[in-house]
């Protein structure tokens, strides 16, 4: 009587072939999208245990709409738009997406510091899962809080004027430019070390790209 080498349950949760059995490229491909999944869902699940972390990234984009709102909005003319805060606030929905592609740099290197990466590592995944996950979670973070900041717009003044499809497609290529900085920003997270570290690697590098950028005042404007 032949014995059968039994099937065991993987990381995703799905049935796993047995040992001798050599999985095919769309089989790998759905192991290392579940497994991408299941580090996305952990991720996510550390913003429902900590939702300080999803505050705080409000935070910061709604101080910078108060501030270039009632402060300096008054002494910034653009030309050809009659309220500011319509130039505003995408320069804000740009500055949000790209801030909140730091926590990628920030969440890998607290993870490294503290040896979950190496745990991670020793586990039957793929190897991109984790960063999959991380890039993903962060992504669904950031369109939570740019929806959040458009109902703020809203209550501060903004207004449509090229249709609600246009508004759709400018957010839905924020949010994977915001996805693509995540990738850019885990290398960050992956060679330095502590979250404090990643976060002040990034910030040099985020501030002029924002702040220099067209995103609040017309470069007509700035010093020659």
């Amino acid at each position: 009587m032949s014995t059968v080498a039994p099937a065991s349950t993987g990381p995703a949760g799905a049935l796993a072939p047995a040992a001798d059995h050599v999985p095919g490229p769309a089989e790998r491909l759905r192991w290392a999208v579940g497994d991408a999944l299941l580090m996305t869902w952990r991720n996510l699940m550390t913003i429902r245990r900590v939702p300080q972390l999803l505050v705080f990234s409000l935070v910061q984009p709604f101080i910078f709409v108060l501030l270039f709102r009632y402060v300096f909005g008054g002494a910034i003319q653009v030309q050809g738009v009659d309220n500011y805060v319509d130039y505003l606030m995408p320069g804000v929905f740009a500055q949000t997406v790209v801030f909140g592609a730091l926590n990628t740099a920030v969440g890998l290197a607290e993870d490294r510091s503290k040896g979950l990466l190496e745990r991670l590592r020793s586990l039957p995944m793929a190897r991109s899962a984790v960063l999959a996950g991380r890039t993903l979670a962060d992504s669904t973070r950031n369109i939570a809080v740019v929806v959040l900041m458009v109902a703020v717009g809203f209550a501060v003044g903004f207004r449509i004027h090229a249709g609600v499809p246009a508004l759709l497609g400018g957010l839905a290529v924020l949010v994977v430019f915001g996805f693509a900085m995540s990738w850019l920003f885990a290398l960050v997270g992956l060679a330095v070390t502590g979250g404090e570290t990643a976060q002040a690697a990034g910030f040099p590098v985020l501030a002029p790209l924002v702040f220099a950028s067209s995103s609040f005042v017309e470069p007509r404007t700035m010093p020659h």
